[in-house]
């Protein structure tokens, strides 16, 4: 969740939002195929650190979960069918097609399932600009039958 406190008064720090079902959707079945079998390494981020340093996970889960953060994936270890998946991933990410912009104004708040969008932000251009990030953690799975 993310409430705006005090919006980007210069046009800055807009999110920019993926919906991760279309993006696969549009993936080649070679990528789709690598980004949901091939385990990558990734590095745990500071926000989350705990005992581990880093995790090996699909970047697409059986269930169609997404789990994508450019900067934290050990590329030095990464497979060329990985790789090019990866690519094409990227490439998606960024297509006007997919991508959507979406500016908070002050008091606002969006609130997203982290496994089904992918989310980013563009530059902040005001000093001034404030935002609150709240994360949730639960197992839905314990509301299931």
């Amino acid at each position: 969740m993310a409430r705006s406190v005090r919006h980007d008064r210069f046009g800055g720090g807009k999110n920019l939002l993926v919906d991760c079902s279309t993006l696969i959707q549009h993936l080649t079945p070679e990528s789709f195929e690598a980004l949901q079998n091939d385990p990558v390494e990734i590095i745990v981020p500071p926000e989350f650190k705990r005992d581990i340093e880093s995790i090996n996970a699909r970047v697409i889960d059986q269930n169609f979960n997404v789990r994508y953060r450019k900067e934290i994936l050990k590329s030095e270890v990464l497979t060329p069918a990985l790789q090019s998946a990866l690519e094409e991933f990227e490439r998606l990410c960024h297509s006007p097609v997919l991508n959507r912009k979406l500016e908070l104004k002050d008091n606002q708040i969006l609130l997203l399932d982290n496994k089904r969008y992918l989310h980013a932000r563009t530059t902040i251009k005001d000093k001034d600009r404030h935002l609150m990030r709240i994360r949730f953690f639960t197992d839905f799975n314990k509301f299931s039958n």
